[in-house]
């Protein structure tokens, strides 16, 4: 049961990769296939740590980035409020400076969350490199 348990979730990833790959390479014209090859790099090295320490080690990484996923969208969202709220009260000037911390939140958080992918391809690598995965 084990056994097809896994052979089942391995063919889902793939799936789901093969999917999310179309996709990029449709809607992004000239860098599609470089950000496709990518997301096959993260699926094997996320597999290869998932195989060698577990799913412990991938959550562990989430768990370590997500406090700062989770405090720059609270941020953002409290900063649409007040966007909002200055709007109504027809000040455009404030409203405008709320929107572009907004979106420097928005880079903040893409920057944090390809620090996390970083992370998950760095330690695949040491693993790989360390003889981990025998």
């Amino acid at each position: 049961v084990l056994s097809v348990k896994t052979a089942v979730a391995a063919k889902a990833d793939m799936l789901g990769i093969r999917s999310i790959r179309f996709a990029v390479n449709s809607v992004v014209p000239v860098i599609g296939s470089s950000i496709s090859e990518g997301l096959l790099s993260i699926q094997a090295y996320s597999s290869l740590i998932k195989s060698s320490v577990g799913i412990v080690g991938i959550v562990a990484v989430v768990l370590v980035f997500l406090p700062a996923i989770i405090e720059t969208a609270v941020w953002r969202i409290s900063l649409s409020f007040c966007s909002v709220l200055s709007d109504v009260f027809g000040d455009k000037s404030v409203s405008s400076v709320l929107n572009a911390f907004r979106e420097a939140l928005l880079l903040a958080n893409v920057i944090i969350i390809l620090s996390m992918v970083t992370t998950v391809i760095s330690i695949g690598i040491l693993v790989a490199a360390g003889g981990g995965g025998k």
